[in-house]
């Protein structure tokens, strides 16, 4: 056991395009517009890690999430690579 957390990835990238109706379930079932890409729960707290490319910008909302948590002391993360994550998770102790 090297992992001491639990973590998952949020789906929010079928918002529902060409199917509105998928997209406003997702909506009534929590889907939370920007989410970062994975939350970490542990013992200690909780964080985010966004990840993106090397040259990749966050969007609107996901700036908006981001000040939400920074707003609310949760930690987030953006992570460029997935050397740069492991970092993070062995920084917060769950790796």
């Amino acid at each position: 056991d090297k992992f001491h957390c639990v973590w998952f990835h949020v789906v929010n990238e079928f918002a529902g395009g060409s199917k509105p109706l998928f997209g406003a379930k997702l909506k009534a079932m929590g889907k939370v517009a920007g989410a970062a890409d994975y939350v970490f729960l542990h013992q200690n707290g909780s964080f985010f890690i966004e990840f993106k490319t090397k040259t990749g910008k966050q969007l609107a909302k996901q700036i908006a999430f981001e000040c939400w948590c920074l707003e609310k002391g949760v930690k987030y993360y953006i992570a460029r690579s997935s050397d740069e994550a492991f970092e993070i998770l062995k920084k917060e102790g769950v790796l």
